[in-house]
């Protein structure tokens, strides 16, 4: 199967779900929702092994740190982890659906307009804001997840979550930056103002302050809950194969023979085919490769 999140090293290929459910450490479903939908869409998503983990729209490029995983991985999958080895993937996973959350919503969310605004305009302020509010939400409902493994970035992230108000932005600085939201936020708003504001005045613009009340509302209501299995969808004649299967390429994976039926997997979908209708059209063979 193709994939379109192209991740680029030993690291980055740890971190697929599939990688994460083998080593047995548990992935949060926010996690799984936000690779998939990456992983499905129809442009590709390079994943870099740089540092700081960044995405850049114009090229659809995910940069995530390196992570150093591929050990911890190795001796997990030799039975001799150790007690350290785990809480770095949680961290990773944290990180990496931080970055994950800023290709969703530019490719299929609502910040790609307002993130091709000009550079000091209130509408690319509250664009880069906004799509950041969700990231650090995001990120810390993956590491939410982590329970006891939560390391220190994390537990400082939901501190900072919990402790959180709109109200405190009448605090110095130097009491707001104690907290690891209002850091994010004045760095940010520093980093991307309006014009020649001060970073108070840009985050008192638009609904800023209710959003990140939102995203606060978000993570403190979230509860982790894995999907049901969709069922297997059967499929005796080609009039009943969905447009997205016709189109899908070199994104199927040939699974089984059931009897008369092949058993082929797209999007996590398993669809039982007849083998008539698998003969009917060669696109499966090309894609999948032919059943012997």
């Amino acid at each position: 199967m193709q994939r379109r999140l192209l991740l680029d090293s030993d690291d980055s290929r740890q971190l697929t779900p599939a990688s994460l459910a083998e080593l047995e450490i548990p992935t949060p479903q926010l996690y799984k929702d936000l690779f998939y939908a990456l992983d499905d869409h129809d442009a590709n998503f390079p994943v870099k092994s740089d540092t700081p983990g960044n995405f850049e729209p114009a090229t659809k490029t995910i940069s995530v740190p390196p992570y150093g995983l591929e050990y911890p991985a190795k001796r997990i999958r030799d039975k001799a982890a150790l007690e350290s080895d785990r809480p770095p993937f949680h961290t990773a996973m944290a990180q990496f659906g931080h970055e994950m959350q800023h290709a969703y919503d530019y490719v299929l969310g609502n910040s790609k307009g307002g993130m091709e605004a000009s550079a000091g305009s209130e509408t690319k302020y509250l664009a880069v804001m906004d799509t950041e509010l969700r990231a650090w939400a995001s990120e810390a409902i993956i590491y939410k997840a982590g329970g006891e493994t939560i390391q220190g970035p994390g537990k400082e992230l939901l501190a900072g979550w919990s402790d959180f108000s709109p109200a405190q932005i009448d605090r110095t600085d130097a009491e707001l930056q104690k907290n690891a939201i209002w850091a994010r936020i004045i760095k940010y708003s520093t980093a991307n103002k309006i014009g020649q504001h001060d970073w108070k005045t840009c985050a008192r613009t638009g609904d800023l302050l209710s959003r990140a009340a939102e995203e606060k509302k978000r993570v403190e209501e979230h509860v982790d809950a894995p999907r049901p299995t969709a069922p297997e969808v059967t499929i005796d004649n080609a009039q009943a194969l969905p447009d997205a299967l016709k189109n899908a390429g070199n994104r199927i994976t040939k699974v089984e023979r059931a009897g008369d039926y092949r058993v082929y997997l797209f999007r996590r979908q398993r669809y039982k085919i007849h083998k008539d209708v698998v003969g009917a059209g060669t696109w499966f063979e090309q894609a999948a490769g032919s059943f012997v």
